[in-house]
């Protein structure tokens, strides 16, 4: 018998070509890697500047959890002193202190517990308990204040 040329007995596999290699990348990748890198880089080194630039407010955080009612008004003008120049707030007292801080975002301190606030820059022996609730209510509007300011 001879073969038929048309039988698809004569028909062979399809020979499939090795898959592309990814190495050596192109030159497109090397710019969008370099790109990646450059920034992250730029991210991580702002989140850093962020984080450190924030430290007296985590600091400033701690302290007022443990503080006694005397030494408020002394933390609040620390914080204060690290958010605007000396020259703005050091000199400031009395009801010109608490414009101030009415000023910085909120309008809490013009309100009983920034009385309560000057009371204590002027006499740290009042009766202000530190388990009292006008001295609670006046460290939540003193976090509020670190936090958001």
């Amino acid at each position: 018998m001879t073969s038929n040329p048309t039988s698809l007995d004569n028909l062979h596999d399809i020979v499939v070509p090795d898959p592309v290699s990814w190495w050596p990348l192109a030159p497109g990748w090397y710019v969008i890697i370099l790109g990646l890198v450059i920034a992250a880089t730029w991210i991580s080194i702002r989140f850093i500047q962020q984080w450190q630039s924030n430290r007296f407010r985590r600091e400033a955080l701690r302290q007022l959890e443990t503080i006694k009612p005397s030494e408020l008004p002394a933390l609040v003008k620390r914080v204060a002193l690290c958010l605007w120049p000396r020259e703005q707030v050091a000199s400031l007292s009395g009801d010109d202190w608490l414009q101030f801080l009415k000023q910085s975002n909120t309008t809490t301190f013009t309100k009983d517990s920034g009385k309560n606030l000057l009371s204590l820059s002027y006499s740290p022996d009042t009766n202000l308990e530190a388990s009292s609730p006008e001295f609670s209510e006046l460290k939540n509007t003193v976090r509020t204040w670190i936090q958001n300011s």
